[in-house]
């Protein structure tokens, strides 16, 4: 059955609400470019380790277990007063490991650090090369102003401790958690009042879907640290996200996919319209509108893709969480406010 509201006339609505919507920084995709440059890792040898991450077949089955929704959403942590809540969370989750990514992490922070993999016993280990305690690992210290990209899994947990005076390493600055990044946690009840009882699908009278929503084809030999970068529904009525890229007067959004609600027996969490999870290859730098799909003028969630920074912590009673659900507070972004989300993933 066809959507009602047709796809020209659903994107004109989105087109004619992006008046007074904040657009992204345009510095940030500037700024965001050094980390995909061919000048920091080979092309080449960047795709073949990934092909040898094992997507294909981790897809598949996360696919047949119906269990896409067991993959954790991001967390950061800053500063934890108690590092240890952190790593005992962790291993006792039993945290269902997703799709392979990349990570970007950045010291904005005045020390060297070091970073390390939390495994599921929570014990730390190198971040590159878990046979490795992570002092004995130099590639996995950064000095002030440096970054690095690794390989992992959604669902995996690092942690970023700053290197003492004397060589050792010293108290945890910052742990984070890669996975899948909730939108819609914000939206003002009242809006969600009238969302449709059903997401249809916009679809031509052959039955095949409109293309002015169709999805981009994944590319073949991408850019040195391309993200994959994985978006989860929570609101609980479907929304749509856009590309958004800043003009002189104004930005200018382009569908990129749908996030439905629906989150069991899904023939493809990846694919599927009515899925609440997408998936989508882009660059730090880059944003994503996401709009109510039935009200798209009505409330918007601003997401621009950052590193995940490593920042001083000069008093470590502070404590700042970042997270979704009930392992810490959701994050609250007033509508048409941007977050530059610090995160790097694949």
């Amino acid at each position: 059955m066809p959507n009602p509201l047709t796809a020209a006339a659903a994107l004109a609505a989105a087109a004619a609400s992006n008046s007074g919507s904040q657009c992204p920084d345009p510095n940030a995709i500037q700024e965001g470019a050094r980390f995909h440059s061919d000048v920091v890792c080979d092309r080449q040898q960047f795709n073949a380790f990934k092909d040898t991450m094992g997507r294909a077949a981790r897809y598949q089955a996360l696919k047949a277990q119906g269990t896409i929704m067991n993959v954790p959403n991001e967390k950061t942590s800053y500063c934890p007063t108690d590092p240890g809540a952190f790593t005992q969370q962790h291993a006792q989750q039993n945290i269902q490991t997703g799709l392979d990514t990349m990570w970007i992490v950045e010291n904005k922070s005045s020390h060297a650090v070091v970073i390390s993999y939390l495994d599921a016993e929570g014990n730390e280990k190198s971040a590159r090369n878990p046979q490795l305690a992570p002092m004995q690992d130099e590639s996995t210290q950064l000095q002030p102003g440096q970054w690095m990209a690794l390989h992992t899994y959604q669902g995996h947990s690092f942690q970023a401790r700053e290197i003492l005076p004397d060589g050792s390493a010293g108290p945890v600055l910052m742990q984070h958690r890669v996975g899948l990044i909730p939108i819609g946690s914000n939206i003002p009840p009242e809006l969600l009042v009238n969302c449709p009882l059903e997401d249809l699908e916009p679809v031509r009278e052959d039955a095949t879907r409109d293309p002015m929503y169709a999805r981009t084809p994944p590319a073949q030999g991408r850019p040195c640290h391309t993200l994959d970068v994985a978006f989860r529904n929570v609101a609980g009525c479907p929304l749509h996200g856009y590309y958004v890229s800043p003009a002189a007067d104004d930005c200018q959004e382009t569908f990129k996919f749908h996030l439905g609600r629906e989150t069991t027996n899904l023939p493809d969490f990846m694919w599927d319209w009515a899925s609440a999870t997408k998936f989508e290859g882009t660059f730090v730098g880059h944003a994503f509108q996401f709009r109510l799909a039935h009200a798209p003028g009505a409330w918007s969630q601003l997401v621009q893709l950052a590193p995940t920074q490593i920042m001083d912590c000069p008093d470590q009673q502070a404590a700042v969480a970042i997270g979704v659900g009930g392992e810490a507070e959701a994050i609250a972004i007033p509508r048409g406010e941007t977050l530059f989300h610090q995160m790097g993933s694949s």
